[in-house]
């Protein structure tokens, strides 16, 4: 139902959650000139925003959490949680223009399809990600460490309990976690796939 008179209907296809192409449909689709953003892209937001959710409830303490994260009241939500819900809305917007930029500029130098873009970008993240947690001398390094966490953590958050109550609780993985994705991210967005780990480093 995508074509009609051998033409596609549409411009642009975004695609939703659970909601997807096979990948011959999306070579069909974008050979025909429709730009198409794959699942993998479009819907790292949901991803992010509850990775978010999660990390409040590991870095507050009960009383701190119910105070300022539990909605009593529609009407009027704690000061805390509306600011945090709009760092997350920053967060993925920022993230989302970071992906798009990243991959538009890829397709630019490639001529290559934007699906095949976003699983070379995704795994080029996710190699770097592993490299980021695996090296036990950039976790050590804790002024860059600190300074990484302090850009990668809402600002909110930090405000709220301050850094070091986080570091304290919440767990070292998931914080490793945190800090490695925010690099390797970072790095492979402004970068694109010619960016290797030796020079990250």
């Amino acid at each position: 139902h995508l074509f009609a008179n051998g033409k596609p209907k549409f411009k642009i296809v975004v695609e939703g959650a659970n909601l997807f192409f096979t990948n011959d449909a999306r070579m069909v689709l974008e050979d025909a000139g429709v730009t198409l953003f794959k699942d993998a892209s479009t819907n790292k937001g949901g991803v992010t925003s509850s990775s978010k959710e999660v990390l409040a409830a590991l870095a507050l303490d009960d009383a701190t959490f119910a105070a300022n994260m539990s909605v009593k009241d529609p009407k009027n939500p704690p000061k805390f949680y509306m600011q945090y819900v709009k760092e997350i809305q920053e967060t993925v917007e920022a993230l989302a223009d970071a992906e798009f930029e990243c991959l538009w500029r890829e397709k630019q130098r490639t001529g290559q399809h934007s699906h095949e873009l976003t699983d070379k970008v995704s795994e080029k993240i996710n190699r770097l990600n592993d490299f980021v947690q695996d090296s036990e001398t950039l976790w050590a390094n804790v002024p860059v460490r600190n300074a990484v966490l302090k850009k990668a953590l809402p600002k909110s958050l930090v405000e709220l309990v301050g850094l070091e109550s986080i570091i304290a609780r919440v767990p070292e993985n998931y914080l490793k976690a945190i800090h490695a994705a925010f690099l390797a991210s970072q790095y492979v967005y402004k970068h694109g796939l010619a960016a290797n780990e030796f020079s990250f480093f």
